[in-house]
């Protein structure tokens, strides 16, 4: 569980980026052609995209440092129980 945390925090802002720079191609070319519409859709697009991976990303490591916290107390108190 540990794992899938530290991976949705690690993939998350990458996707974002992605989710990012891609819409820019074709805005950045309807930019050249004049139509701002198309522009500030794909501008919104990219801020949007940045946004909700950021957010998973942070989500996926304040998960995971919740679940390490969980398990290193568990494991305390069994080695405690073990050794007490």
């Amino acid at each position: 569980r540990v794992e899938r945390s530290d991976f949705i925090a690690r993939l998350s802002p990458v996707l974002g980026l992605m989710g990012t720079l891609i819409p820019l191609g074709p805005g950045l070319s309807a930019l050249g052609e004049g139509e701002l519409q198309v522009l500030t859709t794909a501008i919104t697009i990219a801020f949007d995209t940045t946004i909700i991976g950021l957010l998973a990303g942070l989500i996926g490591f304040v998960l995971g440092r919740l679940r390490r916290r969980w398990y290193d107390e568990a494991l305390l108190e069994v080695e405690e129980l073990n050794h007490g």
